[in-house]
C-alpha cells in the first residue's frame, strides 16, 4: 500500500475517533443535564404535593408545577 494511503487513512481513522469522542462527551453533557432538569421536577413535584396533601393546592402549586415544566423545556 502506498504511503500516501497509508497517511490518508490514517488521518481520517483521527478524524473519525475525534468525531466520536466529541458525540460521546455531548452525550455525557446532554444526559447529565437531563438528570439534573428530572431531579428538580422530582422535587417540584413532591413540593406541589405536599402542598396538595395540606388542602392548600391552588395558584401556589400551579405556579410550581409551571416552572417544573419550564426546567423540562429549558433542559433540551
Amino acid at each position: 500500500m502506498p504511503a500516501e494511503e497509508v497517511e490518508r487513512l490514517r488521518l481520517e481513522a483521527e478524524s473519525l475517533y475525534q468525531t466520536a469522542s466529541e458525540y460521546q462527551l455531548r452525550s455525557n453533557l446532554i444526559s447529565a443535564v437531563g438528570q439534573q432538569g428530572a431531579a428538580k421536577v422530582r422535587r417540584s413535584l413532591n413540593a406541589s404535593q405536599v402542598i396538595h396533601d395540606k388542602g392548600h393546592f391552588g395558584v401556589g402549586a400551579a405556579r410550581l408545577e409551571f416552572f417544573s415544566a419550564q426546567a423540562v423545556v429549558g433542559c433540551g
